[in-house]
């Protein structure tokens, strides 16, 4: 098991969705399928865990991976393989990546650890509270393309009755989250009957984007006949989903300046660009998405 080989390397280590979360709120592992193992790792910890699995026989899923990726600023996660086992491990030292600019307090998510029992072994994880907004987060930034993240979040609630709602809106409040947070309740309320406190469903109701972004995301999970979302549909649901006109423009210009996957593979193709990996991505965005974007914000008079 993962986590005994972490803990005896003294590598701490919090597991979190995939079969943790499926113990936590669906009751049984096998009541939700995952097809991979996240952990949140410690930064000063990050590459400790990384080499050690790699002398397991993991394998990066990207080369570039296998350097000081801390002080790359850019991503939040390294991803493996086990690929014999098809086992896929996920270890991060953010929840999201930089760019949603999304300053949460990693260090004192470690103060909150809460226990679950898996096969009969005691794991400690995020607090439902942290958990609840943390999936939250998660489905917002992928428009909540699966309707198993409504359900993660519905179980969730109905697994922890005794929820701390004022302090879980505050620290959203505090984060510029609320809207993520209120969004993820609304899908599971509106979507699967998830009852939520009178005084919660009142906020909620009081925000009408929430309720125009939910209709995006429902026409996107029932309507079968296209699943894919354009870049300029997915920045422009982000940044809906952010109440605060400043986190709006933190986050586009992160994500402007920010080196994706995509970014990196096209310096790697030529060397005589290393020395412009600060200025790639917004020339290639140019170049791909110019010409669409300038039409959506020229007809576009608000997001």
């Amino acid at each position: 098991m993962l986590l005994g080989l972490f803990e005896d390397n003294d590598i701490p280590v919090i597991p979190y969705k995939g079969p943790v979360l499926a113990a936590s709120a669906h009751g049984d592992i096998t009541l939700r399928e995952f097809c991979d193992l996240d952990f949140l790792v410690q930064q000063n910890h990050l590459l400790r865990a990384r080499d050690l699995l790699l002398s397991r026989g993991y394998q990066l899923a990207f080369k570039w991976d296998g350097g000081d990726v801390i002080r790359q600023n850019s991503q939040y996660e390294v991803l493996l393989t086990l690929a014999h086992a098809g086992v896929h491990v996920e270890l991060k030292w953010n929840i999201i990546d930089r760019y949603f600019a999304l300053p949460m307090d990693m260090t004192s998510l470690w103060t909150r650890l809460k226990p679950v029992f898996i096969d009969g072994r005691k794991v400690y994880t995020f607090s439902p509270e942290d958990m609840l907004l943390i999936l939250c987060i998660h489905g917002t930034k992928h428009l909540w393309a699966s309707l198993m993240w409504v359900t993660d979040v519905s179980e969730l609630i109905q697994a922890n009755p005794g929820l701390d709602w004022q302090w879980l809106l505050d620290l959203s409040n505090t984060l510029g989250s609320r809207r993520m947070l209120f969004l993820g309740l609304f899908l599971a309320k509106n979507l699967l009957g998830t009852s939520l406190p009178e005084k919660v469903g009142q906020q909620i109701e009081s925000d009408s984007s929430v309720k125009r972004l939910a209709g995006e995301v429902s026409r996107r999970l029932f309507d079968r006949s296209d699943q894919s979302s354009s870049v300029w549909e997915s920045v422009t649901f982000h940044c809906k989903a952010r109440e605060r006109l400043s986190d709006r423009a933190k986050y586009g210009y992160r994500l402007l300046l920010t080196t994706t996957p995509s970014d990196r593979a096209l310096l790697e193709a030529s060397s005589s660009f290393s020395s412009l990996s600060s200025y790639i991505r917004p020339f290639r965005l140019a170049g791909k998405y110019g010409k669409s974007l300038a039409k959506r914000l020229l007809t576009t008079n608000t997001l």
